[in-house]
C-alpha cells in the first residue's frame, strides 16, 4: 500500500481533449538520437512509456531548416519525411497508453546552422550564443517579414504535428518497444521470451523510503555505527589509552563498501572509512566535515584506535538491510577495555532520516535546511523560500518562476 499523499500522482489528469494516465510528466530531453536514429529513438521513447510514465515528449524539436542545430541529433518538423520519423516515436509511446508530446523550437542566437548554411535569425544581430558553437557565424537581424515567416514555419510545424496525431488515431502501425519487439526484444533476447517480473508493484515505495542525511556528513552505512559511538562518548573519553579493543557490527554492504585499514590519504578516504567515523566520535564527542582535513587526521589517537576495531558482518543486520519492509541499516559499537570491563553494546538499526524515524528526523532536517539557506541567501529570500515550503497549500498557488527567483544568489 502507498502513502495516500502519492495519490495525486498516479490520478488521470485531462489535457484539453486527451487524458494522461498519470502526472508523470517525461519532460523534453536531448537523447542523442533525433532525427538520425529515429528508430532507435522511439524503442527509448517506447520503453519509457512501457515503465508507466503517463507522457513522454520528443527532445527540443526544430521547426524550419533556419535552426539547423547540426552536428546535434535533435529532432525536427521540417517536412513530409520528418512526419514519418516522428510518427514511429509517436505509435511506440501510444501503444503503451502514454501520450506523446512535441516541444516546438527557434534557434536564434544559439545555433550557427551549419548544415543548411542558413543565416541564424535573431532578434539582434551577432554572434551565437551557444559557447559550444566555435565558429564565425553572426546572425541576422529580424524584420517584419522575419516575423511573419516565423509564425507561419510555427504554425506548419504544429500542422504536422497535428497531422501526426491524426494519423496515430488512425491505427497508423505501431513500433514495437525495445522490451517486447519480437525476436530482438529484450524480453526475446535475454530473458528467453518471459517479461520482466518484480518483487512489488510500481507505486511510490521509493518515494515513501528516501533516506534523509541529517545528523553526520558520513556515508550511509556508517551513519548508525557514528550514531552508536557518540552514545559511548561519554563512557571513553577519558579512558582512551586503556581501550583494548572495539567491536564493531555491521551489514553486508558496509562491511564491503567502508571497512577499510591502512593509511587514508584524503578526506573521500576518511568519509569512506566505517573506522575513521567511529574513531572520531569516540574521541570528540562529534563529526562534521571538518574532522575529515588533515588538521584533524593528523591527531594520533585516531589511527591508534583504528588500529584497536575489529570490524564483522552481523549477518541479522545483512538480512534486515535487504528486506524491503524494513530497509534497516545496522550498527553496533562496543568497547573493552583493558582490565576486562567493557561498556554497554550500543545497537543502532535505523538511522535518523530512516523512514522509520520520520518524526525524529523532521525538525533536524528543516533546521539543516534553514541553515543552509541562510549561507547563500538573503534574509528575505529566505523566509520567502522558508513560508512557500510550509505546507502544500502554501506552495501549490505559487508560479514556478516566481518560486525559482527566489532561489537566485545576488551579485556580490
Amino acid at each position: 500500500m502507498r502513502d495516500p499523499r502519492y495519490d495525486c500522482l498516479f490520478e488521470p489528469v485531462q489535457l484539453g481533449p486527451v487524458t494522461a494516465g498519470n502526472r508523470f510528466y517525461q519532460v523534453p530531453h536531448c537523447s542523442g538520437m533525433g532525427w538520425k536514429r529515429p528508430r532507435m529513438l522511439a524503442a527509448m521513447r517506447g520503453m519509457k512509456a512501457e515503465g508507466g510514465w503517463g507522457v513522454v515528449c520528443t527532445e527540443y524539436c526544430s521547426v524550419h531548416s533556419t535552426s539547423d542545430d547540426g552536428a546535434h541529433p535533435f529532432a525536427r518538423l521540417w517536412d513530409a519525411d520528418d512526419i514519418r520519423d516522428n510518427a514511429l516515436m509517436t505509435e511506440a509511446v501510444h501503444a503503451h497508453g502514454a501520450l506523446a508530446g512535441v516541444e516546438l523550437w527557434l534557434g536564434g542566437n544559439y545555433i550557427a546552422n551549419l548544415d543548411t548554411r542558413v543565416p541564424p535569425l535573431g532578434v539582434i544581430s551577432r554572434p551565437p550564443t551557444n559557447l559550444d558553437v566555435y565558429h564565425p557565424v553572426q546572425s541576422r537581424r529580424l524584420d517584419k517579414r522575419d516575423i511573419a515567416d516565423i509564425r507561419r514555419w510555427q504554425s506548419d510545424a504544429a500542422g504536422r504535428a497535428v497531422r501526426l496525431a491524426l494519423m496515430s488515431l488512425q491505427g497508423e502501425m505501431g513500433y514495437p518497444s525495445a522490451l517486447s519487439a519480437k525476436g530482438w526484444g529484450y524480453y526475446d533476447v535475454l530473458f528467453k521470451g518471459r517479461p520482466f517480473s518484480f518483487s512489488q508493484p510500481y507505486g511510490s515505495y521509493v518515494m515513501e523510503n528516501v533516506l534523509f542525511k541529517i545528523s553526520f556528513p558520513a556515508e550511509f552505512h556508517a551513519q548508525t555505527a557514528v550514531e552508536a559511538a557518540l552514545e559511548l562518548h561519554g563512557a571513553v573519553r577519558n579512558r582512551l589509552d586503556d581501550i583494548e579493543r572495539i567491536d564493531i557490527e555491521t551489514q553486508e554492504a558496509g562491511s564491503r563498501i567502508i571497512d577499510k585499514t591502512g593509511p587514508l590519504d584524503n578526506p573521500a578516504d576518511r568519509d569512506h572509512c566505517l573506522q575513521y567515523m567511529v574513531a572520531i566520535p569516540l574521541i570528540y564527542g562529534e563529526l562534521t566535515a571538518r574532522h575529515y582535513e588533515d588538521e584533524v587526521a593528523g591527531d594520533p589517537r585516531i589511527d591508534a584506535l583504528r588500529d584497536r576495531m575489529e570490524v564483522r558482518e552481523n549477518p541479522q543486520f545483512t538480512v534486515d538491510y535487504m528486506d524491503p519492509e524494513k530497509r534497516a541499516i545496522g550498527n553496533a559499537v562496543q568497547v573493552h577495555f583493558k582490565d576486562g570491563s567493557a561498556t554497554e553494546r550500543v545497537e543502532v538499526p535505523y538511522p535518523i532520516g530512516h523512514r522509520r524515524r520520520r518524526r525524529e528526523a523532521v525538525p533536524p532536517l528543516e533546521e539543516k535546511f534553514e541553515r543552509h539557506l541562510a549561507a547563500r541567501l538573503s534574509p528575505g529570500q529566505c523566509r520567502t523560500i522558508l513560508d512557500a515550503c510550509a505546507s502544500r497549500d502554501s506552495l501549490e498557488p505559487i508560479r514556478v518562476g516566481t518560486f525559482m527567483d527566489a532561489w537566485v544568489v545576488a551579485d556580490d
